[in-house]
């Protein structure tokens, strides 16, 4: 997981984000990279299996839910998101 810092506290409510169809070689540093620029991020994690390989799915977590919503509504202007040569699927 990767922490956004100190929260003091604060709780990330329903601020979570489904990313999916994923390369199994994405890791939480570089969807911290296309999702920090929304706002600050509570956590990311990648789904792993018990050998540690990636199940092809994240959870991206905002410190406030309304960073999420904005995100997810921007993607209607956007028709596709592409990380690592690969389209992926971003659900709120």
């Amino acid at each position: 997981m990767v922490p956004a810092g100190a929260l003091n506290g604060m709780q990330s409510g329903n601020a979570s984000l489904y990313v999916g169809d994923l390369e199994r070689n994405v890791d939480e540093a570089q969807l911290f990279q296309l999702f920090a620029r929304v706002g600050p991020i509570f956590s990311i994690r990648v789904c792993r299996d018990e050998t540690n390989r990636s199940l092809g799915y994240a959870y991206v977590n905002f410190v406030n839910p309304q960073d999420g919503l904005l995100h997810h509504s921007s993607l209607f202007r956007i028709k596709k998101i592409v990380l690592c040569q690969k389209v992926i699927i971003i659900i709120f």
